[in-house]
């Protein structure tokens, strides 16, 4: 294989856009920081989805994508965006997701329901389960946000 240098330059510039985007939402704030982990993550679940579709494994993509958004903003510490709210028994909630699923797989046509329903659980343990972690990252004990922790693992990754 050739090496093509406008591919490169073009990889080259996305890449700079990328970390330019990521290291900013981090220092920028908390906040930031949520939103911009939240559309990696829902991008990521979207691929997931369409890279399962393409090998004949269908999902359900729509209930993926809401419950996905759901998962991640229950570990949202949402002490810091909103003072004084607060949202209780996150783990309940979280158990009840792939029953939505599994419900769902029961009223569709599809002809393989329970494998669409275990795809679309897959889906949100691979593609958002790692983003709502790194909630716990930044955040220590008494809540205060670290940007530095993650700043530190990523250039380590690098």
């Amino acid at each position: 294989m050739a090496l093509n240098l406008k591919t490169l330059g073009t990889r080259s510039v996305s890449a700079s856009i990328f970390v330019i985007l990521l290291l900013g939402s981090v220092w920028f704030g908390y906040n930031s920081f949520c939103l911009f982990f939240l559309a990696v993550s829902l991008m990521g679940l979207k691929e997931f989805y369409n890279l399962s579709d393409k090998f004949k494994l269908q999902s359900f993509n729509v209930i993926g994508i809401v419950l996905g958004l759901i998962f991640y903003a229950l570990f949202i510490n949402w002490q810091l965006v909103f003072p004084g709210f607060s949202i209780s028994n996150k783990q309940s909630v979280v158990v009840l997701f792939p029953f939505i699923v599994l419900v769902a797989a029961l009223f569709t046509s599809k002809t393989q329901a329970f494998l669409s329903a275990l795809y679309t659980t897959v889906g949100l343990l691979y593609a958002v389960l790692p983003f709502t972690l790194l909630q716990r990252l930044v955040l220590n004990s008494e809540g205060y946000y670290k940007p530095h922790l993650l700043t530190g693992i990523i250039f380590l990754i690098w």
